[in-house]
């Protein structure tokens, strides 16, 4: 019987904790089901679950359009800090990726990973060795996986 995702996640989570530096993980199931996983987790080991898409665009709202791409590294961090935890789990990325906010979203991740234990469900998948999302469209963005600086639990 072949373990659930969300086993897997945990005993990585296990693991993480015991890492001597922050780290982030990627996780990625492009059939759906990352939210459920991710809650399960959240339930499971108490953790914080952030909806990265509804909190930071209500914190963005703060700020006039042509301001956004300017606050949106700033906003992200204190949606981080103000969990008070030093792991987090975090949902719904796909505003990381609006081509109007100007910024890598994987590179905004792993400049938090550096302080804090980051597991993110990916909102796209994995192609060819390349972890890809959103392929033909505006906000398009693709990483090799040997180049990434972070681990991916696939689905």
């Amino acid at each position: 019987m072949p373990i659930s995702l969300t086993s897997r996640l945990l005993a990585k989570i296990d693991l993480q904790l015991l890492a001597p530096t922050p780290g982030l993980f990627l996780l990625v199931a492009p059939g759906g089901g990352k939210t459920s996983v991710l809650k399960a987790v959240a339930r499971q080991k108490g953790l914080p679950l952030i909806n990265v898409g509804l909190e930071l665009a209500q914190a963005l709202l703060d700020f006039p359009a042509n301001r956004r791409f300017n606050a949106v590294r700033s906003q992200l961090e204190k949606l981080v800090v103000s969990r008070g935890e030093k792991l987090l789990l975090l949902d719904n990325l796909e505003l990381l990726f609006e081509p109007s906010l100007a910024h890598d979203p994987l590179d905004l991740l792993q400049t938090l990973s550096r302080q804090y234990y980051l597991i993110a469900a990916w909102p796209g998948e994995v192609q060819e060795e390349r972890l890809t999302y959103a392929p033909g469209h505006p906000e398009y963005r693709e990483y090799r996986l040997k180049n990434l600086a972070c681990e991916v639990l696939i689905s």
